[in-house]
């Protein structure tokens, strides 16, 4: 397997360094995270310090562990560079480059796979999911405060126990909505509360049984429940933006229930290019874990619900 070491390298303001790919190459013309492949007998660390002198001209001083991907015969490694002297460059003639992280994950900055994963994982490491029963349950004000304070950027949001009658279930959504989109959250919208937002034109989250009849439209963006390898496949090959592969750990709502485990979750995302949030018996405490065995970030319902409302 391939072992490369790649710089995540941020400065005060929160952009981030991105180098683009020469011309030629694999991957040529899209933008990457500076670094290289390991040289026999190096550490990641050694390779690590070794490619941002000879790429960037810059002496690294401080640098740890953030993220460990695999693809398709590939090892990626990553680490963020807290401290470093000298002032970046592209000492071989790349362009490089400084982002902010909402740019990281718009289309206009195309990445390889293992790239697009720590880019997600910056933009949005920790995704609350909304309980069935959240049409019914305010304030919003103070559920979307929680999520802020506690570093959510992204939400699905989905309602699947309101009734087909209720005048007030498309109001309480487009409330929803409104409410979370204010606060400067990305909203994914659930397949199953379309009904009640017939104007949603963004993000739609499916689950795993409509893959295999899945046609996406062009353009359209949408994310995936699934729970074992195939399913992360199909979701790969109909374009899914990212997955979110569960059960990690025991669920208190399905405690009996066989669990992947972070090996096996670990070993079932390897194979696939696409981004993958872990879920199931998980907190946000989790996320160092769950980004060291190959995601992106960490998806919960009761890890991201304030207790008050928790029932």
């Amino acid at each position: 397997m391939l072992q490369v070491a790649a710089a995540l390298l941020q400065q005060a303001d929160g952009r981030v360094l991105l180098a683009r790919r020469p011309e030629g190459k694999q991957h040529g013309g899209l933008w990457e995270f500076p670094g290289g492949k390991l040289e026999a007998g190096e550490t990641v660390e050694q390779a690590l310090i070794r490619e941002l002198r000879e790429e960037l001209g810059i002496a690294v001083e401080q640098l740890q562990p953030w993220q460990c991907i695999e693809r398709a015969g590939l090892r990626l490694h990553v680490l963020h560079v807290s401290q470093w002297h000298g002032q970046p460059h592209g000492m071989e003639g790349q362009r490089i480059g400084w982002f902010t992280v909402n740019e990281l994950v718009k289309p206009e900055l195309p990445m390889p796979p293992a790239d697009q994963c720590v880019a997600e994982s910056l933009f949005a490491p920790l995704l609350a999911i909304t309980p069935t029963t959240v049409l019914q349950l305010p304030p919003r004000a103070d559920v979307i405060a929680y999520w802020r304070d506690r570093g959510v950027r992204r939400v699905l949001l989905r309602a699947l126990e309101w009734k087909k009658n209720d005048t007030l279930a498309g109001e309480h959504a487009q409330g929803w909505l409104a409410e979370i989109q204010a606060a400067g959250l990305e909203v994914i919208v659930h397949h199953d509360l379309l009904s009640l937002l017939p104007a949603w034109d963004g993000p739609v989250h499916l689950p795993q049984r409509m893959l295999e009849t899945m046609v996406p439209e062009s353009g359209c963006a949408f994310s995936v429940s699934c729970h074992d390898g195939e399913s992360l496949r199909l979701a790969e090959q109909v374009g899914a933006r990212f997955a979110l592969l569960s059960p990690v750990l025991p669920t208190q709502s399905h405690p009996h229930a066989a669990v992947l485990g972070w090996q096996g979750f670990q070993q079932l995302v390897r194979d696939c290019d696409l981004s993958v949030y872990a879920l199931g018996g998980l907190q946000a405490s989790d996320l160092v874990e769950a980004r060291l065995h190959g995601a992106v970030g960490v998806a919960g319902i009761r890890a991201f619900w304030p207790p008050l409302f928790s029932g």
